[in-house]
């Protein structure tokens, strides 16, 4: 019975970082009969879930909107010195 809930605590584990291993069977399940210690192994085929790559996208879609008005604001700024339009006062 311990076996079972420790499997189903590391499963809810990676389901919460959205990742599905889609191979689960006894011999993925690999218990260290020392320590107690219980691994899940062989995710070679799990995927990470829909909800995880959109996180992703949106992430590196904020990164370049942000990347492209800090180039759009320094080409202004150096416009500006270059051709004597911006003046910098230090008072």
């Amino acid at each position: 019975m311990k076996v079972a809930i420790q499997t189903i605590s590391i499963l809810g584990k990676i389901h919460d970082n959205n990742v599905i291993h889609k191979d689960i069977n006894p011999s993925n399940i690999i218990l260290n009969p020392i320590t107690g210690q219980l691994k899940i192994i062989d995710l070679g085929i799990a995927t990470v879930g829909l909800q995880e790559a959109q996180n992703r996208f949106n992430l590196y879609c904020q990164f370049f909107i942000r990347a492209i008005s800090v180039i759009v604001i320094y080409s202004s700024i150096i416009n500006k010195i270059l051709d004597g339009r911006y003046v910098c006062n230090p008072f």
